[in-house]
C-alpha cells in the first residue's frame, strides 16, 4: 500500500492516486470496486458521478424488496462499458465517487487558500 495515496474508501471500494504519478500535470484517480478498476481524470469522475445519480433516480427497482440481484446496468464514462450492479452496490459506488470528489475538491480548496 506504500505505492498509493489513498483519497477515500468505503465498504465497496477505494479511490487513490498512484504515488509514481503524483507530480503529473494530469492527475488521474484509480477507482476500484468489486473486481473492477477505473483510471479516471477529475472530469471523468464528475461525469461518472452524474451518471450514477441519474441511474439512482431512474432505477426501476426502487420498490423491489430484493437487494442482491444485479439487475441495474450502470453506465460508465467509457461508453462501451456498463456494469451490472444491485441497489446496495449502486449506492456504495455513488458514495465512493462522491467521497473521492469531495476529498479532491477540499484539497484543491485548501491548496488555494494556503497559496494566498
Amino acid at each position: 500500500m506504500q505505492e498509493i495515496k489513498k483519497i477515500y474508501h468505503n465498504d465497496i471500494g477505494i479511490g487513490f492516486y498512484w504515488k509514481k504519478e503524483e507530480n503529473s500535470s494530469q492527475k488521474k484517480v484509480q477507482l476500484v470496486f468489486r473486481d473492477t478498476g477505473f483510471y479516471l481524470t477529475l472530469s471523468q469522475l464528475k461525469e461518472f458521478s452524474s451518471i450514477i445519480e441519474h441511474t439512482t433516480k431512474n432505477d426501476a427497482c426502487t420498490n423491489c424488496p430484493h437487494t442482491n440481484c444485479r439487475s441495474i446496468l450502470l453506465k460508465t464514462p467509457a461508453s462501451f462499458i456498463e456494469l451490472a450492479v444491485n441497489k446496495t452496490e449502486l449506492h456504495g459506488v455513488l458514495d465512493l465517487v462522491k467521497g473521492v470528489l469531495f476529498k479532491i475538491e477540499m484539497q484543491q480548496l485548501m491548496d488555494g487558500i494556503c497559496k494566498n
